[in-house]
């Protein structure tokens, strides 16, 4: 039997790669970071009038805030809930996908059904079967 012929992927030489990716992080750096960096120094003069007070009592309720979701999350979970820690990573994890990734907070759902599907069995229904029960427990 003949063995098949692999096709020749077409690769460019190290020397072109690294040529490529200098140049786009040069390109990434000029238009995109540097006017960031411009327009922050114009309003850098507004972070004097910030009333310092006002900043540690906004950093307080945002903390309670963020407590109030995991405690929130674990009465949700009541039976099988993980630790406030885990919960608190889980929640923290979806502020930030839903702070960066675009779509609001539909993306900041995974975090949250990835932990609590993967991490806690299924509890089994009163009216379910003893062997209906196992298997539901195994999905």
């Amino acid at each position: 039997m003949p063995e098949p012929v692999k096709k020749k992927r077409f690769a460019l030489p190290r020397e072109v790669r690294i040529i490529l990716s200098v140049g786009a992080l040069v390109f990434v750096f000029e238009y995109f970071v540097l006017p960031q960096f411009a327009s922050a120094r114009k309003s850098l003069h507004l972070l004097s009038t910030v009333n310092p007070v006002l900043v540690a009592v906004a950093v307080l309720l945002e903390m309670a805030a963020i407590y109030a979701y995991v405690e929130l999350t674990k009465s949700v979970l009541y039976p099988y809930a993980p630790s406030r820690y885990n919960l608190l990573r889980v929640n923290l994890a979806g502020l930030a996908i839903s702070h960066v990734v675009p779509g609001g907070t539909a993306p900041a759902r995974c975090p949250i059904g990835f932990s609590t599907n993967s991490a806690f069995p299924r509890r089994p229904t009163p009216s379910a079967s003893p062997s209906r029960a196992r298997d539901r427990r195994s999905c």
